[in-house]
């Protein structure tokens, strides 16, 4: 027959040496899910700009006004900007915005 002590460490020979195999399970699942983590940061730093400023350079839109040096509007991706031009560009006519300066794009008529 055990003695009480004798028991009480059979029982945590018995708790402890049965979470040694869950214990280096869930360290390398750990491991496992924060390199994962880790990669996936990188990957979505690599990624194309999605929104911002970057994305209008280039974009081909309508003048909705007359365009000059002083100013126009022009309907950048559901949005009303207002847009300056060194070349005079007609109502309607397509632009293509290459500068944005505070809330005002610098646009030129689109080669055609």
């Amino acid at each position: 027959m055990w003695r009480p002590e004798e028991r009480f460490i059979l029982m945590l020979i018995a708790i402890f040496g049965g979470l040694r195999g869950y214990l280096i399970e869930g360290v390398i699942l750990w491991a496992v899910s924060f390199v994962f983590g880790i990669v996936q940061g990188l990957r979505a730093q690599l990624l194309p700009v999605k929104v911002g400023i970057e994305t209008m350079l280039g974009k081909t839109v309508t003048a909705l006004t007359p365009v000059d040096a002083r100013g126009g509007r022009v309907f950048v991706e559901g949005e009303y900007w207002n847009a300056t031009s060194d070349a005079p560009i007609q109502q309607g006519q397509s632009v293509e915005i290459t500068a944005v300066e505070g809330l005002t794009v610098r646009v030129k008529p689109q080669a055609r």
